[in-house]
């Protein structure tokens, strides 16, 4: 029995995306694991700790080496910009960990990315977010957002600052494909963000 060249096609395509979406999944895991080593690594080292600061202000400037994690190094202080540069302006997003605003920096759009007021003060929440900063610091890729810097005067006011992108979030594409009752199934062009996801995690 012959196969159709169309048939060959689709499988082709299938399995690149069966492949692709095989390696984002140990790239996610292979992340939460490594999130959850260092969270518990900065947790114990962050006992004892209740101030960053002198009079227990939340201030960053001054704090002991070794006691809050993430603060001193390389990547992070390589790439710490004025904060008092930084416009914030509207919430674009929040989700269970974050706020995203929209601001500018440099006379430029961008998206300000912050922890909920809620967990700010918490020392392992912070380094938790610090550890994603990093991450994200050391990735350059055209299919990537790209990195601008971290800023902070206060633990109350640390912020990340990213690439302002019109397109939103994931999640509004998501409601928006719904809204608009876009196909269920692979397509051309999920299969080319697909190969676009590959592309970046190379």
């Amino acid at each position: 029995m012959s196969v159709r060249p169309w048939e060959r096609g689709t499988r082709v395509i299938v399995g690149i995306v069966v492949g692709c979406l095989a390696v984002l999944l140990i790239v996610v895991v292979s992340f939460v694991r490594s999130r959850r080593s260092k969270a518990k690594r900065n947790e114990n080292q962050l006992q004892g700790t209740t101030s960053l600061g002198s009079g227990g202000t939340g201030s960053l400037e001054g704090a002991p080496r070794g006691q809050v994690g993430l603060w001193d190094d390389d990547v992070i202080t390589a790439k710490r910009i004025p904060r008092d540069q930084i416009q914030v302006q509207k919430l674009l997003s929040r989700g269970a960990y974050g706020e995203v605003y929209s601001g500018v920096f440099n006379r430029e759009r961008v998206a300000v990315k912050m922890l909920l007021p809620e967990t700010r003060g918490n020392l392992r929440q912070v380094n938790e977010f610090l550890a994603e900063a990093k991450m994200t610091a050391t990735m350059d890729h055209p299919r990537i957002v790209s990195f601008i810097g971290v800023a902070w005067n206060a633990l109350t006011d640390l912020c990340v600052v990213l690439e302002f992108v019109d397109g939103g979030d994931l999640r509004t594409l998501l409601n928006k494909y719904e809204a608009g009752r876009h196909p269920v199934g692979f397509d051309r062009e999920k299969v080319t963000i697909a190969l676009h996801v590959c592309h970046a995690l190379t």
